[in-house]
């Protein structure tokens, strides 16, 4: 990970009732050029950076050097190339808020577009008073946080709805940290596995168990580069076999795990 002077994030959690939409809002700094490599959250997310920012996987340049960026990856991980140092304000949404932002979740699924093409500029500059806001004060985050709310349902609708079972199993998943056990949350979402399937298709765009699987490697990748040491990591993680750990780390980083911790790592949210 990179020495703490030069990357610092300060993350600020939505809590209850307020969070329907957003879950968070971040300030970031990171004062070193490299390449910095990252695994998603599974929420998507708007960043306003301050320089602009390449963005990069596998297959080549998913985003030419921007400064306004949306994040709508769940499985897409890459690389991220700063042409100077640079601070970031941004946003996080709550999973099903890609199915307000498009009917077609497949269209934002696995991807980072330039944010201008989806937000409005007057919604973009409220956003970017992330940086005037005092981090100590609860109340102005929460008032932000309200005007945010409103002007996003405002540019996509406010007849906007999800079901709270939903979004409570959602929540259960990550409580468990992606290792429950699907018959174990029906009593929650209080539906059949079938249309949990279909809720997670339509709000979300991908299936419950891969989401589960993002839960459990984004927190593995987290404590390796915390420190902890593979094995611990793959336990800590619900897997009981270390080649399995490493096969699905691998699927989902095209790393293993040696080979992650050797990257240069930028954690886009510490959530």
């Amino acid at each position: 990970m990179l020495p703490e002077s030069k990357y610092s994030i300060n993350e600020y959690v939505v809590k209850e009732p307020d969070n329907l939409l957003i879950k968070s809002i971040y300030k970031m700094h990171c004062e070193s050029v490299d390449y910095h490599f990252f695994l998603p959250d599974g929420y998507p997310e708007i960043m306003l950076s301050s320089a602009p920012l390449l963005v990069f996987n596998a297959n080549g340049v998913v985003v030419n050097p921007v400064d306004t960026l949306f994040w709508g990856q769940n499985r897409f991980c890459g690389w991220l190339k700063p042409r100077q140092p640079f601070s970031a304000v941004g946003v996080k949404f709550q999973p099903w808020v890609l199915s307000k932002i498009s009917k077609n979740t497949s269209f934002l699924v696995d991807t980072v577009k330039d944010a201008k093409t989806l937000f409005s500029c007057q919604f973009l500059k409220q956003i970017d008073t992330i940086n005037t806001v005092d981090w100590e004060i609860e109340d102005n985050k929460a008032n932000l946080i309200r005007i945010l709310s409103e002007m996003f349902q405002h540019h996509f609708g406010k007849n906007y709805m999800v079901k709270s079972n939903f979004c409570s199993t959602v929540e259960l998943l990550k409580e468990k940290e992606g290792n429950a056990k699907i018959h174990d949350i029906l009593p929650v979402y209080r539906q059949s596995i079938r249309s949990l399937e279909v809720d997670f298709r339509k709000y979300v765009g991908i299936t419950p168990k891969e989401f589960q699987r993002l839960i459990r490697i984004r927190k593995a990748g987290r404590d390796l580069i915390n420190g902890n040491d593979i094995l611990g990591t793959a336990l800590d993680a619900g897997y009981t076999d270390h080649s399995h750990f490493t096969r699905d780390f691998k699927s989902f980083s095209l790393k293993t795990p040696k080979q992650f911790v050797s990257e240069k790592v930028i954690l886009l949210s510490e959530i």
